[in-house]
């Protein structure tokens, strides 16, 4: 009997085919960037439980306490607490993660009815609020509608209070059988001071530059009218305006009221604003 021996090339070529084809791993089980079992095979997907580099994304827009990946960089973006965010208001994962609790005052319950006082402090404690969400002060407002005097302030804790209340309105008839109605607005901001003088002087020269930033904000061009409930235009009144007398004039811009220092450790600063509305007699 005559044997017949396959060549070695041959038997290479059966071994491959028949023997690795059926062992060779699928790709998936093979590392990215190799061949799977044989040089000429499939590219490997297995990522081997690294990261590639283009799925990292940037500190700055990972949540805080949050890692790009198992064990990656920590994450920088900050997330407003529930309570800073305006109430019924969703954010984050699909904007319904988190659901906001502020209570803001909504200036659309204010009736076309309402005296021209209450309809000008509840349109600027909306215009203030839309400017804390905008960012123009450098620290949030909180502004809230509340009458009251200056004497009537009770001692606040360690943060910025804004208070829109009226101070005084009048009226002038005019010629047309029209009159115009004066509405002088005060916005108080209320600070406690601690017995760190150096602290103090830094918190009293921030407010006073929080004051002074509300003041230009209500004069700039786009913010100084106010539209009113019942949709009427209360005009902003510059210090110089001739439409209003000096008893109105003379007393807007930033004020301080200094009596409760001593006592109450406790500094009120106040922009005084005035609008008109001119109306029907």
């Amino acid at each position: 009997m005559v044997r017949r021996f396959r060549s070695a090339e041959t038997t290479a070529r059966v071994f491959k085919i028949g023997i690795f084809d059926q062992l060779a791993p699928a790709a998936s089980a093979v590392s990215t960037g190799y061949k799977t079992w044989y040089p000429n095979g499939d590219d490997g997907t297995n990522d081997g439980g690294g990261v590639d580099p283009d799925d990292i994304v940037a500190p700055e827009y990972v949540i805080v306490g949050q890692n790009n990946y198992a064990g990656g960089e920590a994450g920088t973006f900050a997330v407003p607490a529930e309570s800073d965010v305006r109430y019924g208001t969703g954010y984050g994962d699909a904007g319904t993660e988190f659901t906001g609790t502020l209570s803001v005052p909504d200036y659309s319950s204010v009736t076309d009815s309402a005296g021209r006082a209450q309809q000008i402090c509840e349109a600027l404690v909306a215009l203030l609020a839309a400017a804390d969400v905008a960012e123009a002060f450098y620290e949030t407002v909180g502004a809230t509608r509340v009458y009251t005097t200056l004497s009537d302030l009770s001692d606040v804790g360690n943060s910025v209070v804004a208070v829109v209340a009226p101070q005084l309105t009048k009226r002038t008839r005019n010629s047309n059988g029209t009159y115009a109605r004066f509405v002088v607005v005060d916005i108080l901001v209320r600070i406690h001071l601690t017995n760190d003088a150096t602290a103090d002087r830094t918190t009293m020269d921030n407010r006073a530059y929080l004051l002074e930033q509300i003041d230009n904000y209500l004069a700039a061009e786009t913010n100084c009218d106010l539209t009113l409930a019942d949709d009427a235009i209360a005009e902003y009144i510059e210090p110089t305006d001739q439409r209003a007398d000096s008893e109105i004039r003379d007393g807007l811009g930033v004020l301080w009221d200094s009596e409760d220092l001593l006592e109450k450790r406790q500094v009120t600063g106040l922009v005084r604003v005035a609008y008109w509305v001119d109306e029907d007699y």
